[in-house]
């Protein structure tokens, strides 16, 4: 499994612009949660051969290769060889080639399967990865959820590195951590805190603090405080 890379740039005449960053990701996390069996049968639904009517001398293939790529629910566009290699990650065709010789040997897809011993991926639901990035206690910002209600934030000593290695601990050969990471951002949850963290009942008692030095102030800011830990 290789990371996403960029797109043909536009310039073929397939609708490759039409995918956002955010189909992308979609489809790049879809694939690669799918078994080996699972992964070629979504290669070869997105993949159709073309028969040429007359094969030039210079072109060895006797086929046309056309790619599609899901764009929302049950709609697909057409794009070129390269943006639908690099959105599933691969750095090379070696892996479509191998699929066309499957196909034409048995055009029924009996060939698209498994063939490789003692090697098995199990698909597992994505519940699992979110219960497992719940299980951290990610919580809303006391101060601001007027402007940021749904994301919430993981304490600031924990890395995406600590939490995956747990994961795998729990949970070994299940996914790589760039899918791990995509399902915690599809989570909204982070791990950077907000930049403001003030409601406007601190900012008041902070400025009569700084104004005056009342100990009756200062112990309701107190509580204020208390109330918002426990709160998070």
């Amino acid at each position: 499994m290789h990371p996403m890379s960029a797109i043909c740039g536009g310039k073929c005449r397939k609708l490759c612009k039409s995918l956002t960053e955010e189909y992308r990701h979609d489809i790049w996390d879809k694939y690669w949660n799918l078994d080996y069996t699972s992964r070629r049968k979504w290669l070869s639904k997105h993949l159709t051969l073309v028969k040429r009517s007359s094969t030039p001398a210079e072109h060895p293939r006797s086929e046309s290769r056309h790619f599609t790529l899901p764009l929302a629910y049950y709609t697909e566009i057409a794009v070129c060889r390269l943006t639908f290699l690099n959105t599933l990650g691969y750095s090379s065709d070696s892996v479509i080639t191998e699929l066309v010789h499957a196909m034409k040997a048995s055009p029924c897809g009996d060939q698209v399967k498994e063939r490789r011993r003692g090697i098995h991926r199990p698909e597992v639901d994505r519940d699992v990865k979110r219960n497992h990035i719940k299980s951290f206690k990610p919580c809303g910002s006391h101060y601001r959820r007027k402007n940021a209600s749904d994301v919430r934030y993981l304490p600031r000593d924990l890395t995406i590195e600590i939490m995956y290695h747990d994961f795998v601990l729990k949970h070994p050969n299940i996914c790589k951590v760039e899918v791990y990471r995509q399902v915690m951002k599809k989570m909204n949850i982070s791990f950077r805190q907000p930049k403001s963290d003030a409601c406007e009942e601190c900012s008041s008692l902070r400025i009569i603090l700084e104004n005056e030095d009342s100990e009756n102030i200062q112990n309701k800011f107190d509580v204020h405080r208390v109330k918002a830990a426990k709160a998070n």
